[in-house]
């Protein structure tokens, strides 16, 4: 299946994560099947259009998640480009949010929890991690940037969150919120109940 990565590290690795995951040949030919058929009408000279091929292993990658996953996943939509996300801090972020799994907790803490869901992603190869070199836990993770438009397109098409930043806000965007989540990428000076009225909005996350 290496053939429909058009030579592509990143979309090799995140095949291989796939992969990983699926235990019966059955599962490796269906993945196979559903990425030849998507290439432009069984295209067979993958390297015509390399972009086009990782980015639909990459989106494949996310389809393939179970749902726990798949919202941990999207809400790293929240944080900018080339950010180092602090996995402490995140795990409770997906607790605040309702994320995890009350089966996955069996007595253990929000980040005991937070670390095997960021595991798993790693494990995928949909998310870059950093270890404390003390306790060798997570400590930060990111996102590369091609996987960073898939989250951002997932994000987007499931009105999971709205992002507004420097490049996007307009005079009158504080006031106007589309989802149930709204993230600012930017510093900023915010009066929430005179910027922001709205009875959709459960959180607001500010990103400097």
């Amino acid at each position: 299946m290496i053939k429909h990565c058009g030579g592509l590290p990143l979309a090799i690795r995140v095949l291989g994560g796939m992969l990983a995951e699926k235990y019966t040949s059955h599962d490796w030919r269906r993945l196979s099947e559903n990425i030849g058929s998507h290439l432009v009408g069984g295209r067979t000279n993958f390297n015509d259009d390399n972009n086009n091929t990782c980015n639909y292993v990459l989106s494949l990658s996310f389809e393939e998640l179970p749902s726990y996953l798949k919202h941990c996943f999207l809400y790293l939509a929240h944080f900018p480009d080339d950010y180092e996300i602090n996995v402490k801090n995140l795990s409770y972020y997906w607790a605040a949010e309702g994320i995890f799994q009350p089966r996955h907790y069996d007595g253990e803490i929000i980040r005991d929890v937070g670390d095997v869901y960021i595991e798993e992603l790693v494990r995928r190869n949909m998310v870059i991690s950093e270890r404390d070199v003390k306790t060798s836990r997570f400590e930060t993770c990111h996102l590369h940037d091609m996987m960073r438009e898939v989250c951002l397109l997932k994000a987007k098409e499931e009105n999971f969150l709205q992002i507004t930043s420097s490049r996007t806000s307009t005079g009158n965007s504080l006031s106007i919120v589309t989802s149930r989540r709204l993230v600012y990428q930017y510093p900023i000076t915010l009066d929430v109940e005179k910027d922001i009225n709205d009875p959709k909005l459960r959180s607001l996350v500010v990103v400097a």
